[in-house]
């Protein structure tokens, strides 16, 4: 997946480029160092996933963690932010 992010202040909107297609997602935040960022992907059988990325950036990189469950089911992880790794890096262009 590739993030096309843009900030303002202590808010992110941009958009996620995935296989099952591109998703626009607008309630984005970063706060200091800690980035969360909730979008919803249609699987190739119709069925709507929540994801959350929740993160930390530091310098030009961004890590953090996935959370994600059927959308409107209240689905992942959650509290411990325990999910799949992922890594996010700076491309100047």
């Amino acid at each position: 997946m590739i993030l096309v992010l843009e900030q303002n202040g202590e808010r992110l909107t941009g958009t996620a480029e995935a296989e099952q297609g591109n998703v626009q997602f607008e309630n984005g935040t970063i706060n200091g160092e800690t980035v969360t960022l909730t979008l919803t992907l249609v699987g190739p059988d119709g069925r709507e996933l929540a994801l959350t990325l929740l993160g930390n950036v530091d310098g030009d990189t961004m890590t953090g963690t996935m959370e994600g469950g059927p959308a409107g089911r209240g689905g992942g992880r959650g509290g411990g932010g325990g999910g799949p790794g992922w890594q996010a890096q700076r491309v100047n262009g």
